[in-house]
């Protein structure tokens, strides 16, 4: 057998690459101040009007919620008033019932004024003990 021949070495070349990849986010009611500025130099006054709306949006969002705590707190106290007076209809109706000597009319009476408000009673407390 004869000895294999020797090649030249050739040298290797080798080819790097690098990438980069920059982002970036912004959140926020307004745009980026980036954004703002380049809107200012296309339409001088651009930024003003952009806070101005800002601000008239936030004040129109806030002046929405107030009234609708207003309403939820309205509704609420509603509840809490006609829940009262069911509940203090059906005592006083179960106790005129069983000093009229008719006992049966006079439990249906109590159970009916009190059902609603120890219904909601017990469902309040399971519900905050499942948060």
């Amino acid at each position: 057998m004869a000895p294999p021949e020797k090649r030249p070495e050739k040298p290797v070349q080798a080819t790097i690459q690098v990438q980069s990849r920059i982002a970036q986010s912004f959140e926020g009611p307004l745009p980026h101040p980036a954004v703002i500025e380049g809107y200012e130099k296309l339409h001088p006054g651009a930024a003003a009007l952009f806070f101005r709306l800002f601000e008239e949006q936030a004040k129109k969002r806030m002046e929405e919620e107030r009234v609708y705590v207003h309403a939820e707190t309205t509704a609420m106290l509603r509840g809490q008033v006609f829940g009262f007076a069911l509940a203090f209809g059906g005592l006083v109706a179960g106790f005129t019932l069983a000093l009229l000597d008719r006992p049966t009319e006079a439990i249906a009476a109590i159970v009916i004024g009190i059902a609603p408000v120890a219904s909601s009673l017990i469902s309040s407390i399971r519900a905050k003990k499942e948060k």
